[in-house]
């Protein structure tokens, strides 16, 4: 079975042979613990106040929530990689660790290297491990405990656009209608 961080590494190469992402956007190594924001801020900027308050007002923090680790790259990768050459702070929620089939601790992992390939910083990646949230398709789940998830995390960290499923789920896969329901 081939992994999510394999496909995603493979998509990056494809990007980058076709020009839309550069090769220093692929990384063969595992995630390192802490991995800088890729949009940083020069050295000098950091000490002007100033230039912080511009950037701050200048950069739109976006958020994606998905149901599913590979969710992020399966449905979003293009719309990730033009929000991330659009200067965004792009920040993912992950409603499940998609254990339907026993491999949630590898799935999460994989989609933190997923998001590390696709330019996005780790630490605005969010997985719940919520037992009303378990993957799967006969498991329904109510989109006021997915409202009221997405909610907390817009209110602590400030996103200014929220980007999920359409109201099919795309697959028509229960977990992702309750995505957009609970967005909504």
């Amino acid at each position: 079975m081939i992994g999510i961080a394999k496909i995603t590494t493979i998509f990056a190469g494809i990007l980058t042979f076709l020009g839309i992402i550069g090769p220093a956007s692929i990384m063969a190594s595992p995630i390192p613990a802490a991995i800088p924001n890729p949009i940083s801020i020069p050295q000098q900027a950091q000490q002007d106040e100033s230039l912080l308050v511009a950037r701050e007002t200048l950069t739109k923090r976006r958020k994606i929530v998905i149901s599913h680790p590979d969710d992020e790259c399966m449905f979003f990768g293009p719309t990730l990689l033009s929000l991330q050459n659009r200067k965004n702070q792009i920040h993912v929620l992950c409603l499940s660790i998609g254990n339907e089939s026993g491999l949630g601790e590898l799935r999460k992992k994989e989609l933190e290297r997923s998001c590390f390939t696709l330019g996005i910083d780790v630490g605005n990646v969010n997985i719940i491990d919520h037992p009303l949230l378990q993957d799967g398709l006969n498991n329904n789940w109510d989109p006021s405990l997915i409202s009221d998830k997405i909610n907390d995390y817009v209110t602590t960290h400030r996103i200014d656009t929220i980007i999920t499923f359409d109201e099919k789920g795309v697959s028509s896969h229960p977990n992702h209608v309750a995505a957009f329901k609970g967005a909504r």
